[in-house]
Formats: C-alpha cells, sequence, structure tokens
C-alpha cells in the first residue's frame, strides 16, 4: 500500500463518498483512525495527531490540499482558492518547486496540511506519498543529520546564512531544520527539534480533538477546505473559522465560537451586530457578509455563515481573525 493510500485513509473522504470533502476527486480513500476514535473529517482527524497544549490551543490552521488543487483545476496560486492554503504555514509563501527542488518534499503532492503552536515552537504536518529515503538523501546534501525517521540540521534550532536553503530564496528562518518522516502517514517539520513532539500519531486522549471545546467547534465548522481555530492565551472563548464548498462558485465562509457566556445571548447580539454593525473599517457587516445568518449549534457555539459573492474572494473571516476585526457574539 502506498504511503498516499494510508495518509489519506482516514479524511480524504469526509464522509460525502465522493473522494474528498464536498466531491473533490479521488477514491475517497482515508488515513488511519486515531487512537481515541474514527475521525468525522479531516479536520477533526487533524486534531486528533496534535498534542493538546497552551501553545497549540493558541494556534492551530488547517487546509485540504487534495481538495483545493481539484476546486482549483489548475494553478492553486492563479485560482480564487489562493489564500486558502493556511495550513502549509510558511511553506505556502514559495512556490512548492522551490520547497521540493533542494528538499525532495512536495507540498503540491500533500493530501492535507496542518500547523500547531506559536513561533519559535510551531510544528507541521503533511500527509501524502512522500518517499523517507529519497528525502532522507537530499535532506543529507543539505547538512541534515539523522537519527532514527528523523533528520536534523541544526540541533539548538539556530539559523546561519550558510543554509543551503538560503540560497534558494529561503528565509534562514524557514521550519524544515528538523524534518520527522512518518513512513505511511506523511512528514512533520518545525524550526526546533523539540517542537515535532507537537505532532504525534499517539497523542491519544491528550489530542485536540479530546478538548470539548476544539471538538465542538470543529463539528461546527463541518468539512472546510481550510480552517483556523485559535484560543487566545487567557480567554476561555475558542474560535473557528472555515472556508468550505463544492465549487470555486460556490463557496461558505463560518465562523463557530464557543462562548464563555450564554450562546442564545451571544446569537442575539451576533444577529443584531450582521444588521445595523459595521468592521473596524467603516463598512456595515451587511455589505461585508451579505446574508449572514447566526444562530446557536449546541455545546455552547454559536455559528455564523454566509455565501460568498462572485466578487468576493475567500478568506474574509481569516483576515478579520488576524486584524482582531471580526462581529462581536459579546
Amino acid at each position: 500500500m502506498t504511503a498516499l493510500t494510508l495518509s489519506m485513509a482516514a479524511c480524504g473522504d469526509d464522509g460525502d463518498g465522493k473522494g474528498g470533502e464536498g466531491g473533490g476527486k479521488g477514491k475517497g480513500a482515508r488515513p488511519p483512525a486515531p487512537v481515541n476514535g474514527a475521525p468525522t473529517s479531516g479536520l477533526l482527524f487533524a486534531l486528533s495527531q496534535v498534542k493538546a497544549d497552551d501553545r497549540t490551543r493558541r494556534s492551530f490552521t488547517y487546509s485540504h490540499q487534495e481538495r483545493l488543487r481539484a476546486l482549483a483545476g489548475g494553478p492553486l496560486e492563479k485560482s480564487r482558492l489562493s489564500a486558502l492554503p493556511i495550513g502549509l504555514g510558511d511553506l505556502g509563501r514559495y512556490p512548492a518547486a522551490t520547497i521540493a527542488g533542494p528538499t525532495g518534499i512536495d507540498p503540491a503532492k500533500a493530501g492535507h496540511a496542518w500547523q500547531a503552536g506559536v513561533p519559535p515552537t510551531v510544528a507541521g504536518h503533511l500527509t501524502g506519498p512522500f518517499d523517507a529515503d529519497a528525502i532522507g538523501g537530499r535532506l543529507g546534501g543539505l547538512g541534515h543529520k539523522r537519527t532514527g525517521d528523523t533528520w536534523v540540521r541544526r540541533p539548538d534550532g539556530s539559523f546561519d546564512i550558510e543554509d543551503p536553503l538560503t540560497k534558494q530564496g529561503i528565509l534562514p528562518t524557514h521550519p524544515l531544520n528538523a524534518i520527522r518522516v512518518d513512513s505511511g502517514r506523511g512528514l512533520t517539520y518545525a524550526r526546533l527539534p523539540a517542537t515535532l513532539d507537537l505532532v504525534t500519531k499517539d497523542a491519544g486522549g491528550r489530542a485536540l480533538d479530546a478538548d470539548p471545546a476544539f471538538a465542538a467547534v470543529a463539528r461546527c465548522l463541518g468539512t472546510p477546505l481550510a480552517a483556523q481555530l485559535s484560543q487566545r492565551q487567557g480567554s476561555a472563548e475558542l474560535v473557528g473559522t472555515a472556508v468550505g464548498g463544492v465549487s470555486q462558485n460556490d463557496l461558505e465562509e463560518v465562523m463557530c465560537v464557543r462562548v464563555a457566556g450564554d450562546a442564545n445571548t451571544a446569537a442575539t447580539k451576533l444577529r443584531t451586530e450582521l444588521g445595523s454593525g459595521r468592521s473596524a473599517t467603516g463598512r456595515p457587516w451587511s455589505q461585508i457578509m451579505p446574508g449572514a445568518k447566526a444562530e446557536t449549534a449546541g455545546d455552547g457555539v454559536v455559528r455564523l455563515a454566509f455565501r460568498l459573492g462572485a466578487d468576493q474572494r475567500p478568506g474574509i473571516l481569516f483576515a478579520g481573525f488576524v486584524r482582531s476585526d471580526l462581529p462581536r457574539w459579546a
């Protein structure tokens, strides 16, 4: 069985039976079920592979790379979906060939991508048909040393201008200093070698999907093309934003919040904001998110959703979260 088949065994189909969430192409193979039970979406599977701690709760991003490529129907970076491969993290700033050439790691072949943590303790993961021996050979040429299934260039995570990857136009702060290839599942990468352990197939009940808030928000977000979950330090609330859909012209943006107070009160506040509130830019939310609906979604979660217009680029909620410019629910 190929690495691709194994790594996609639990989340390539996401329950629609069409070989990809929302009808992407493929045979619908799924990655192996995590220790704490079979996942019901690619997003939940990714959460089941990430250890839950203060760093990963603060920032988690995910993208279904295979579906995005299928929907793009051509170069992803030139499509309407170009802002959605957020699970690639810093790797997404470079053309896939720039990474693949020197390392043998081709992000364009990843099935799913996710990243968890806050700098400098960030780990990323790609599922896909990666050849450990081929990658190891390339990394050895870059100065990485092998220990078991892990290759590390600088054990302390420091960087220098002599790093061969910087000569390829890659910033010296890149996250490919430490790489672990898990045969049949994919690969994990990080700047700091110790951070690789944030992504593990053996997290069991200590993974993010076992956190009630993360599980509830992930279920609310459904089967997204891309998603971001974040719990700000010191906050009791968890915010998730996502983009889903079955084609470039049929996309929906969703925000799900596990609120600290009463969900019904929060939903009422959201509806008021959508009807008469304005963003920090001064534009009414009713113009930015026409037709948006707010409702309770169970488990203390409120849900906002709206369909994107033909002239709107997806990722409105992702950008709003970064700017702290979202409709208020409290």
